[in-house]
């Protein structure tokens, strides 16, 4: 059920949960357009700039994420606020984070002022440290309509930080969704599907249409959800990372090969051999036909070299 308040500005929606009806508001699309206006605010969809407009797939975003009342709330890039409103309805702190000053400016002019427990901060989202905005004893969850062209270097910096994130609930190209969720031997996977499968459980929740945003970008994007697991505490995860790195480095070359280059001064190529060997590893396989559990025993036997 939806309806609208002050004038076209809003679409007010309501879910039932525990605590009965919960309201969540919207931005609608011309209240995005008239903030535009009244900043003299000029997009082409550069540097990832395409604001989401439709009311429905806002709310399956903010519906997306598992908020509690205690909650703290990390949205990476508010924009205009087509998801701050609705995050900050839902009773909990959130800290909205841009690289824009201007984007931040007006929200603490149009949102602030109504939603006191709402933070902004102007910064780069890669130059945080995501540690010192969770509160003791509570783990963060993030939510965000990333810029295409920095979607991989975000999602490695919260796992960087994963040991004070539960949950990411992210909107990024429907190309990088295919890579994360993608299968050993498959066209897509790489060193994100890898790396990504070891530190977190992820869901692909749902696509969305170029058309739901302004300006339209020339690609689809994909919803995806990532809970950080408990990982392994006897495997050295710097390693690991840096196995899986260097076994991408080169995909055309077989992993031996590959890896033999990129660790060269740590592991040489004859003791790489040897390990292979030791856990029936084929060295004439490509990166992309080994498994997360194949990365997991080499980094095992290789750390107590």
């Amino acid at each position: 059920m939806s309806k609208r308040l002050n004038g076209d500005n809003f679409l007010f929606s309501v879910k039932h949960c525990k605590k009965g009806i919960v309201p969540i508001i919207i931005i609608t699309v011309q209240h995005q357009l008239e903030l535009l206006k009244k900043y003299d605010i000029r997009v082409r969809g550069v540097r990832g700039q395409h604001f989401l407009i439709d009311p429905n797939i806002q709310r399956k975003l903010i519906e997306s994420l598992s908020i509690q009342p205690k909650d703290t709330l990390i949205e990476i890039g508010p924009g205009l606020g087509a998801l701050t409103e609705g995050l900050a309805a839902e009773g909990t702190s959130v800290i909205a984070i841009d690289s824009d000053r201007r984007f931040v400016e007006i929200l603490s002019k149009e949102l602030q002022p109504q939603h006191p427990h709402l933070q902004l901060k102007h910064a780069d989202i890669l130059k945080l440290a995501l540690d010192e905005l969770a509160p003791a004893n509570v783990k963060l969850k993030v939510i965000g309509n990333l810029p295409y062209y920095i979607t991989s270097p975000v999602i490695f910096h919260l796992i960087q930080y994963r040991h004070v994130i539960s949950e990411a609930v992210l909107m990024v190209q429907k190309e990088i969704a295919e890579r994360l969720v993608a299968p050993p031997g498959s066209k897509h996977y790489g060193r994100l599907s890898v790396s990504t499968a070891y530190f977190a459980n992820l869901t692909r929740l749902f696509n969305v249409s170029r058309f739901c945003f302004t300006p339209k970008p020339r690609v689809e994007s994909s919803v995806i959800k990532l809970e950080f697991k408990t990982t392994k505490p006897d495997l050295d995860e710097s390693l690991l990372l840096a196995i899986i790195k260097g076994a991408f480095a080169h995909r055309r070359k077989n992993v031996l090969n590959s890896l033999s280059g990129e660790l060269k001064g740590r592991f040489s190529k004859e003791h790489l051999e040897k390990v292979f060997d030791a856990i029936n590893l084929d060295t004439k396989k490509r990166a992309e036909m080994l498994a997360l559990t194949d990365y997991e025993r080499l980094c095992q036997s290789l750390s107590l070299q």
